[in-house]
This record gives C-alpha cells, sequence and structure tokens, in this order.
C-alpha cells in the first residue's frame, strides 16, 4: 500500500527449505524522481530569480534570510531525500528452526536505509498454519463506502493483511496479492 511495494522472494539469499528471505521487489523510483523533478523546478526557478534572492539575502531582514535559506536549502535537499527512497527496503526473514524443537519457523522483520535497520520485529511460530490472511476493514475507501449506496464491483472492502504470530508480514489492497505471497511461502518450506 501506499510508498511500500510488495514482498517479493529473494532466492539468492534464501537457503532452499531452511530460510527465505522476503523483500520489497522495487525501489522507489517514482518518489525518487518526483523529487528530482521538484529539485529541477526550483533550481529553474531560483536560477530565474537569483537577483532576486540576492537582494533578499545581502539586503533584506531576518525573515527575507530564512525565506532563501528555505529554498536553496530544498534544493539541496530534495535530491537528498530521493536518493534515500531509492535505498530504503522491507525485509522479512522466515528461518526454519530445529524440526524437533516446540516452535519451528523463526520470523524477523525490518526496514532498511543505507544498511541501518529500524522497526525490528521478530517472533516464533509453530508451523505454516499460523498464516492468516484476514480483513482489516478499518482501513474502508471511498470506492467501498459508496458501494453501500450503489453496488460498485470495483470497490475494495478494507485492506488485506497477511499475519502471523502477532506480526503483520504485508499489507495489500488486493486479496489475490496477499494469497500468491502465502502460497510462496507455504511451497518455499513444504519442498524444500
Amino acid at each position: 500500500m501506499g510508498l511500500v511495494f510488495a514482498l517479493q522472494p529473494d532466492l539468492r539469499k534464501s537457503k532452499p527449505g531452511h530460510t527465505l528471505v522476503l523483500k520489497t521487489s522495487k525501489r522507489r523510483f517514482s518518489l525518487g524522481a518526483g523529487l528530482f523533478f521538484g529539485a529541477a523546478l526550483l533550481g529553474t526557478m531560483y536560477t530565474a530569480a537569483k537577483p532576486l534572492f540576492e537582494v533578499l539575502w545581502n539586503e533584506g531582514g531576518f525573515f527575507d534570510k530564512i525565506l532563501t535559506a528555505f529554498i536553496v536549502g530544498s534544493i539541496v535537499i530534495y535530491p537528498l531525500v530521493a536518493l534515500l527512497s531509492w535505498s530504503l527496503e522491507e525485509t522479512v526473514i522466515l528461518e526454519k528452526t530445529n524440526e524437533s524443537a516446540e516452535r519451528p519457523l523463526k520470523i524477523k522483520k525490518f526496514f532498511s536505509l543505507l544498511g541501518f535497520k529500524w522497526g525490528q520485529k521478530s517472533t516464533v511460530t509453530n508451523s505454516l498454519s499460523e498464516f492468516k490472511i484476514e480483513n482489516w476493514k478499518g482501513a474502508l475507501n471511498m470506492a467501498a463506502l459508496n458501494e453501500k449506496s450503489a453496488p460498485n464491483r470495483y470497490a475494495t472492502k478494507g485492506h488485506w493483511i497477511l499475519r502471523a504470530a502477532g506480526i503483520d508480514l504485508e499489507k495489500r489492497a488486493k486479496r489475490d496479492d496477499i494469497e500468491i505471497l502465502k502460497t510462496q511461502i507455504e511451497n518455499f518450506f513444504r519442498l524444500g
């Protein structure tokens, strides 16, 4: 949903039958491109109004200097944020522990940006049967609200969540996307 792209198996980092690594499949290219475009627009406007900004900086008051610094700072910060948006990743690692153990599947989820991890959650689950697809009806969108008065076959009734042992692994607007991911996880551990 939103800026987070669907999780996909990363088979290069996975170990067949033992460890499955799921990562976001795409970089936030459109967000980064939009920020670069915004920086280019601001840079063009700054170039056109450079004499005015020089007057504001040299002869203006406190507010004029803050305004000038804000515009120049935005031109510098936009591309940096764009580069950061291309390095943001969501990762879910599913690892099989000892078969005789009470809880055979360890789940770890985190976000990373330039190698720094945050939002780490981890738990263990008894089996693959604990992976459940649920509908979060609190996330009704306008199409679903309008459907109450006039049936609309395109309405999304909430958002679908793949949940295991209290961790939300993936959230999508379409149930099919979640079912595909659940099937990939089940097949990986059953066939491996």
